[in-house]
């Protein structure tokens, strides 16, 4: 996981290309999310925010979040 970001019930991700969604959802199943589902997103102005503010924050060397 390249990043995440709580949404409520959700959890926006973002995933390396090269993983696929089957390994992801094995991995989040063998943590103990046995219902746990996956869908492609398109980034909405919230996702870009957070991902603005928590880099800024990295480059001031605040401590991550």
């Amino acid at each position: 996981c390249l990043g995440a970001t709580i949404f409520g019930q959700s959890v926006h991700t973002v995933i390396p290309r090269e993983k696929t969604d089957a390994a992801v959802l094995d991995e989040l199943r063998a943590a103990g999310f046995p219902r746990a589902e996956i869908r492609e997103i398109h980034p909405s102005l919230e996702d870009v925010f957070v991902k603005l503010t928590e880099d800024a924050a990295r480059a001031r060397g605040e401590a991550e979040p």
